[in-house]
């Protein structure tokens, strides 16, 4: 399965930070308008797993929120490796919205 890693500076506190992704998380949820469907996390302190679906495929990885980055972690399957670069673009800039002081 293709993985890869994200890693996003941000300036905040590490609670701010986890915090604004959980926001997120919820937000896109409760939004039927999106691609990204069937979202599902799980958090001890400050580190996470996540599993999501988009165009019908599932995506999954891990979070981890530290002092000045947060990392991001993706497993996708084969299907999804034409979208690989367009889906982490796609979380790197939202990524960049949230953690934005």
């Amino acid at each position: 399965m293709p993985t890869s890693r994200l890693q996003i500076p941000h300036q905040l506190e590490t609670a701010e930070a986890q915090r604004r992704i959980l926001k997120f998380a919820d937000a896109t949820r409760q939004n039927p308008g999106t691609l990204i469907t069937n979202i599902e996390d799980s958090w001890s302190g400050n580190t996470g797993t996540f599993r999501f679906s988009v165009l019908g495929m599932t995506i999954s990885g891990g979070v981890k929120v530290e002092p000045e980055r947060v990392q991001i972690d993706l497993q996708y399957p084969l299907t999804a490796l034409l979208f690989k670069s367009r889906i982490e673009q796609e979380i790197l800039a939202k990524a960049g919205q949230l953690l934005r002081k």
